[in-house]
């Protein structure tokens, strides 16, 4: 029989060995302070951790299949990325011309392995934030967030995309010229092969189904 939270409080001594379990173990991994406090401040991660803790957690024990490889540092600036992509007739959308403006580019050639989860895959949800999304799937530790330069390196590498897939790229949000937060989104429509961007504002929800790109952590 499931213990009741009552008795689980009167055994407090032993909840602070397996919370000093816990804390080893992300220190062990090279984790820090604030890893530990992103544990305090999401429910979705302190439910995943229940989640493996209970054996329900599914989406850990899924194989985490390659999606395709994206290499960058390979020009030196936005405006060489542009140039690129336009020479190579990828279209670009207004709002993502102007965080591709305030991109940062890698200073080396990397090659970075892509995954694809989709938001139900990572938190099991039909709807979630870009935040919980972001925390599950960092949780499941065998994938990290993409540098920016992930969404003009891959559009412009990636020139046989299927029609109608769309990627939003699971990256840091940059802010367009109004001071909203926006992420790169990689597609082709009947009208061509885009880099565009999406809104994600305070209150923007994510649906189940939206496919979001992350890097293999290595």
């Amino acid at each position: 029989m499931p213990r009741t939270k009552s008795e689980w409080l009167s055994a407090y001594g032993k909840g602070q060995e397996v919370f000093k379990g816990i804390v080893d173990a992300v220190l062990e991994r090279g984790g820090s302070d604030d890893d530990l406090d992103r544990v305090r401040r999401s429910s979705t991660l302190r439910g995943r951790i229940a989640d493996v803790i209970t054996g329900l957690d599914k989406t850990a024990a899924q194989a985490l299949h390659s999606f395709r490889a994206v290499t960058i540092g390979t020009l030196p600036n936005h405006q060489t990325y542009r140039a690129a992509l336009e020479a190579a007739g990828h279209r670009i959308g207004d709002y993502a011309n102007q965080i591709l403006s305030k991109m940062t580019v890698a200073s080396v050639p990397a090659t970075l392995d892509l995954v694809v989860l989709t938001n139900k895959e990572i938190t099991g949800k039909d709807q979630a934030t870009r935040v919980e999304i972001y925390e599950a799937a960092l949780a499941r530790g065998d994938v990290d967030l993409c540098l920016v330069e992930v969404g003009p390196a891959l559009r412009l590498q990636y020139g046989d995309q299927p029609m109608s897939e769309w990627l939003i790229v699971a990256m840091e949000p940059i802010t367009d010229s109004g001071g909203s937060l926006r992420l790169f989104r990689v597609g082709r429509s009947s009208r061509g092969s885009w880099l565009l961007s999406l809104y994600d504002g305070p209150g923007s929800v994510w649906h189940g189904g939206s496919r979001w790109l992350f890097v293999r952590r290595k």
